[in-house]
């Protein structure tokens, strides 16, 4: 606007009616004051009505794990607007969906840890038996959970290095001294639990949690090297990308959705199907993660 830019009202009426062009300058400008890049900028007189946002998550930057709640609370809010409708749903995950690891106390406790110890970094997160997960956190498990038993199909595909990446994490904050060695135990614990689970998911066999519509589980052949997803109903569509720490808001985009979840289905070349088939793959894949767990 013409506060922003420094202008007189004219002079502004002037560039949005095209008799005179914005500078590189104030293109610049307006590009900061919306949040998007001056590539984005220059994509809506192409027509496209919105492009997706990054966000650069800094290390030991917010406040508190209130950030994290806040963040949860309008993600289920955006994607719960699609349950009213049949919605097809896809994931490529290099770390647990919430989803998976929901009912095992221990190993939810130090998901949640995790992120407070790289994100906010205060002395609470210096030992993991004596923090307690906020009581606002878990109170959106069940809203977790509905909004994931909503959707019509899902497509998985579980990057082969994510079960090693936590146990990595594991030992690390082992070192740390944050984790004791009964802690380590009591998570390991419920990472076995977790991958009998979902072995059992796989193998068609109903676990209450994990009981969503009809679902495809792969296991990748490559590291893959982050999380995207996609999501789409009849009337709304959303997709997104994910690292530690970059990160895209829920684009409703919807070619962005489209090429998502089309380049995420080609993915499936270097993938197996382990749900419903691939009987000897799914065991060997389950029997490594386990040996994994097993070697913290």
């Amino acid at each position: 606007n013409a506060h922003s830019l420094k202008i007189e009202t004219e002079s502004a009426s002037r560039r949005l009616k095209k008799k005179v062009y914005f500078s590189i300058g104030e293109m610049g400008i307006l590009a900061q004051k919306l949040g998007i890049s001056i590539d984005g900028l220059l994509n809506f007189s192409q027509g496209y009505s919105s492009t997706p946002s990054y966000t650069m998550h800094l290390p030991k930057n917010v406040e508190s794990i209130d950030v994290l709640h806040k963040k949860m609370k309008n993600d289920l809010n955006l994607l719960g607007e699609l349950g009213n409708e049949p919605t097809e749903c896809g994931l490529i995950f290099n770390s647990l969906p919430l989803e998976f690891v929901i009912p095992y106390n221990d190993l939810l406790k130090f998901v949640y840890f995790k992120w407070g110890y790289y994100y906010i970094g205060s002395e609470e997160y210096n030992h993991f038996s004596s923090w307690r997960v906020p009581a606002k956190l878990l109170s959106l498990n069940d809203e977790v959970l509905e909004v994931f038993q909503q959707w019509e199909s899902i497509v998985y595909i579980w990057d082969i290095s994510a079960v090693w990446c936590l146990v990595k994490d594991i030992t690390y904050f082992y070192d740390l001294q944050a984790l004791e060695s009964n802690d380590v135990a009591s998570i390991k614990r419920d990472l076995h639990r977790m991958l009998n689970d979902m072995e059992k998911v796989t193998n068609g066999i109903s676990v209450n949690h994990m009981d969503a519509g009809k679902m495809q589980i792969y296991i990748s052949t490559v590291h893959l090297g982050g999380q995207f997803s996609y999501y789409i109903s009849k009337n709304k569509w959303y997709s997104s990308f994910h690292t530690y720490f970059i990160g895209s808001n829920y684009s409703d985009d919807y070619d962005t959705c489209i090429q998502m979840r089309d380049w995420l289905h080609s993915m499936k070349k270097v993938c197996t199907l382990v749900s419903d088939s691939g009987a000897k793959e799914r065991r060997l894949f389950f029997e490594e993660q386990h040996k994994i767990v097993d070697s913290v």
